[in-house]
């Protein structure tokens, strides 16, 4: 059964059904609202950043420590099919549904990633880092 049988099984149709087929084509990510929050360094919940190599996931947004001192955060929704598994990986986010990469920047580096990510500001004043829209 393909998508449009499947749908139309669901007693989808006319306009209902060209909605819905168009939202399973383009693929359309919900926009993420503001993000402002801390995160400190010396919290335990903290302790992967304590290395180059780690993240953590919070709000919905990934903190990677990116190289010494370099910290970038993005969104967790990965722009490919709206799942949040985005993680960090050999230096780069890394969807874990379907593959989709992305540089520090946010730019997709394969077709999965091509409609990039969000990445969010970051202020670090000693321990604690401020990541915020």
């Amino acid at each position: 059964m393909n998508r449009f049988q499947f749908l139309k099984h669901l007693g989808l149709s006319g306009a209902a059904l060209l909605t819905a087929l168009a939202a399973c084509q383009t693929g359309e990510v919900a926009p993420v609202g503001p993000v402002d929050f801390e995160v400190d360094l010396n919290d335990p919940d903290s302790l992967p950043l304590a290395r180059v190599g780690g993240f953590i996931v919070r709000n919905g947004v990934v903190v990677a420590h990116t190289s010494a001192n370099t910290f970038v955060a993005v969104t967790h929704t990965c722009s490919h099919e709206g799942r949040e598994q985005v993680t960090w990986r050999n230096g780069e986010f890394y969807c874990t549904a379907h593959g989709a990469r992305f540089d520090t920047g946010g730019k997709g580096l394969n077709k999965e990633g091509q409609r990039g990510l969000t990445v969010y500001s970051i202020e670090q004043k000693g321990n604690l880092l401020r990541i915020h829209s």
